[in-house]
């Protein structure tokens, strides 16, 4: 009888202090760093769920340096940008910028589906009102990428500046927490994020086609996959000064057509530490075409 009216009176405090556990912030002491994925293969994370089971405000990105990376050249500069003014957030950001709240519910915060890289807290299907987004885009033309820290550091604008240039961008700001208790909270924005348009297509690993095809299938695949990208890769060098040098299988979505042949190659995620400066007096198309050879043979090489 005793214990039963302990247990009685003991119920409630615990069930109070699970709540508590339940809506606390966890703390941290230190700062985590991520580090750069295995970009050799498609991208994926071990230490990641979704947006809802980590904090935003510890998060900070491992600064590289170029000249240790094993395909650093002279004629690379640094990884872009080198630097964001005053002029290029004008310039970049006349419809909207990581100041811009873009309102809540865009992305399912509980999503295990997205698609995560090392310097990102993934990029997920656009889930915002049902109707026509900035400039009279489709909400299922559209995905949102979210950011790991809680403030933009330079490689995030020099993201949506990339993104511009490829003609994918189409807004940026701060995604507002999903959760029902942030209207308690004095700052309801949680981390920034980047609406861009969806590229149709799939990595050429995860088509139908290229399980079925045998060696000599796959090799022609491969082929008319990197020439296409070639092209790209190399039409923005020259044209930008800017060098797309993350073009392994994950980062290149393809559309087949029904005889499994390649239709089109298109580049995906313009960010850190993908994208990189060059001296454009010291390249030329032929250069820029045979350093691409080589390194998309390392890329895909255990394709």
């Amino acid at each position: 009888m005793i214990l039963s009216t302990t247990l009685c009176c003991s119920l409630p405090i615990i069930f109070a202090s699970l709540y508590m556990l339940a809506i606390t912030p966890t703390s941290y002491a230190a700062p985590s760093i991520f580090p750069p994925q295995n970009h050799t293969t498609p991208s994926s994370s071990d230490h990641e769920f979704s947006i809802a089971h980590y904090s935003p405000r510890i998060l900070t990105r491992a600064s590289l340096n170029i000249k240790n990376q094993a395909y650093y050249r002279k004629w690379m500069i640094d990884f872009y940008p080198l630097k964001v003014t005053a002029e290029d957030k004008k310039s970049y950001f006349q419809d909207g910028t990581f100041d811009e709240d873009l309102g809540q519910n865009l992305v399912d915060d509980w999503d295990n589906s997205a698609n995560r890289g090392g310097y990102n807290a993934g990029v997920y299907t656009f889930t915002g009102p049902n109707r026509t987004y900035l400039g009279g885009h489709p909400p299922d033309e559209l995905v949102v990428k979210v950011l790991r820290q809680n403030q933009p550091d330079k490689w995030a604008y020099g993201e949506v500046m990339a993104l511009k240039l490829a003609g994918l961008y189409v807004a940026s700001g701060r995604k507002s927490k999903n959760s029902i208790f942030a209207k308690f909270k004095k700052n309801r924005k949680s981390r920034p994020a980047i609406i861009m348009k969806k590229v149709r297509g799939m990595s050429l690993l995860k088509t139908t086609a290229w399980r079925k095809a045998g060696p000599a299938m796959k090799i022609s695949l491969k082929n008319a996959v990197k020439e296409i990208i070639k092209v790209q890769v190399v039409d923005f060098a020259v044209q930008h000064g800017i060098l797309y040098n993350d073009f392994h299988t994950g980062n290149v979505f393809v559309d087949l057509r029904r005889d499994g042949t390649v239709r089109e190659a298109k580049l995906i995620d313009y960010g850190y530490p993908g994208m990189i400066s060059i001296q454009s007096e010291l390249t030329n198309r032929g250069k820029l075409e045979k350093y691409f050879e080589r390194r998309w043979a390392k890329l895909w090489a255990r394709t």
